[in-house]
């Protein structure tokens, strides 16, 4: 069977190739998007092109590349909503069975 398998295999050897490629590729890219000299060039590279200006939109646009830089970084907080307290009853011992007379009359 190793030559039939290996005889029908060879033709997708290029997209394997491919394949293998992409994941080093998407590998690289994660590694430079979370290095921190990675987001300080890009921070840097944001305050050197608003830099000087007196502009408040120009101060706007800056924060919200800022925001979208380290959002990129940090990943978003999950959204917990608040469960209401009767949800929650702080005494329930009526709803549990009592364990002492479980049949077993030993």
């Amino acid at each position: 069977m190793g030559l039939v398998s290996w005889t029908v295999g060879l033709p997708l050897l290029p997209v394997r190739g491919v394949l293998a490629l992409g994941r080093t590729i998407e590998q690289q890219v994660e590694q430079e998007r979370g290095s921190t000299a990675s987001v300080r060039r890009r921070l840097e590279a944001v305050e050197q092109t608003h830099a000087g200006d007196g502009d408040p939109r120009s101060a706007r646009r800056e924060a919200e590349q800022v925001e979208q830089i380290l959002g990129e970084l940090l990943p978003p907080a999950p959204v917990v909503s608040p469960e209401p307290a009767a949800a929650h009853p702080t005494d329930d011992a009526g709803a549990r069975p009592n364990r002492a007379h479980d049949g077993d009359d030993g």
